[in-house]
Order: C-alpha cells, then sequence, then structure tokens
C-alpha cells in the first residue's frame, strides 16, 4: 500500500516537465482504488483555492513542479486547510539537492549526497534523511575527526 494509507482522493498538480513522473504515480494510484484528479499547472491561485476548497476530508495534495510554483500551491493547499501532512512535494527530479548545514544554518545546493564542505563556514559535512518543511532542505551533519 501507498504512504497515504488513510487517504482514498488525491489531487495532483503538475506542471509540463513533471507530467509524466505524476501521470506514472497517478496510474499506480489508480490501481490501488484511489479516486486522482490532475491539475495543470501554471495556476492561478484562485482557481487552485476553488479547487482545493471543494476537496473532501481525507483528500491529500501531490505537487510535481519547479520550487517557485511548488510553493504557491502549497501556500494555497494550507490556506485552504490541508495539513503539511496531507500536501506532498516531489522532490526527486530536482539536479540539485537542497542541505541545511547544522553549523551555520547555511543552505547548500549539492549534486550527490556524498559528504561535502558548506559554502558558508567550510565545515565538513554529511547529509542526512532528515527532511526539514520549514527550510525546505535536508539536514547535514558535521563531521568531526
Amino acid at each position: 500500500m501507498t504512504e497515504f494509507q488513510n487517504y482514498k482522493r488525491v489531487l495532483v498538480f503538475t506542471d509540463q516537465r513533471y507530467f509524466f513522473q505524476a501521470n506514472d504515480k497517478v496510474r499506480e494510484l489508480t490501481k490501488e482504488g484511489y479516486r486522482c484528479e490532475v491539475v495543470s499547472m501554471p495556476i492561478s491561485p484562485n482557481k487552485a483555492e476553488q479547487l482545493l476548497s471543494q476537496q473532501p476530508l481525507g483528500s491529500v495534495v501531490w505537487i510535481y513542479g519547479e520550487e517557485n510554483s511548488s510553493q504557491a500551491i502549497e501556500y494555497v493547499a494550507r490556506n485552504a486547510g490541508f495539513s503539511k501532512n496531507e500536501i506532498w512535494i516531489n522532490k526527486s527530479s530536482e539536479q540539485n539537492t537542497r542541505i541545511f548545514c547544522s553549523q551555520c544554518h547555511h543552505i547548500n545546493e549539492i549534486s550527490s549526497a556524498e559528504m561535502f564542505e558548506c559554502e558558508r563556514c567550510h565545515i565538513k559535512l554529511d547529509p542526512s534523511n532528515h527532511y526539514s518543511i520549514y527550510h525546505k532542505s535536508y539536514l547535514a551533519y558535521p563531521i568531526i575527526n
């Protein structure tokens, strides 16, 4: 079963770049008994708000898009009453991963999940799988020799 076991309705926002990835997920969810609706981005905030406010309880929102448009949809969804656990933003297609330095709090962008040096404080860091919704990045721990 998928990670949204308690939900039966999924509203998927996607732009053209992520369409095939979103469509594959919709097919998978449909086979598992979920009702999915795909919305093409860009979409006006008013239209997104209208769509989100009409969703039944137990619905979730998946967003496949670039960071700016994804954040805009996430903001509208939060204002429409969706919790952070009911909003999922695709990050798997991004070329660079945002990594939050636990020492100086600078957000670095790296292309691989290997240890690296922070751009600001120059400490060696090891990325973790702890994701911060607030910072929209993964936490990195210092490597102590």
